[in-house]
């Protein structure tokens, strides 16, 4: 059987190896290298910015699930960069709750 690829041709045992070595993506969940290279390509959904750290978030659609099982179609996922150039997966609905907070602030700032 042929392993399912991402559209930019990253394999999940691709992404299993990528983890368990040292490296940018050292233990972090498999599915984590193959996101970030949706967002190295221009794919990422939306870019937030919260306390000067730039927060990658995407959407898991049906083929990141052919891949990744344990995802679920519409799961959001943040991904950012380390200032030590590791790549990490954050809390998405922490992230979202951030930035709905700082929207408002905003928005009652210009009142």
């Amino acid at each position: 059987m042929e392993a399912v690829k991402n559209d930019l041709g990253l394999s999940r045992a691709e992404c299993e190896a990528a983890v368990k070595r040292p490296g940018q993506f050292e233990g972090e969940q498999p599915w984590v290298p193959y996101f970030w290279e949706f967002v190295l390509n221009g794919c990422g959904d939306e870019t937030v910015e919260i306390d000067g750290d730039s927060i990658e978030l995407l959407t898991v659609d049906p083929g990141d699930v052919a891949v990744f099982p344990e995802l679920e179609v519409g799961q959001r996922i943040a991904l950012t960069a380390t200032d030590q150039g590791f790549v990490v997966a954050l809390d998405a609905t922490a992230v979202l709750k951030e930035v709905e907070k700082q929207a408002r602030q905003q928005s009652a700032s210009e009142d």
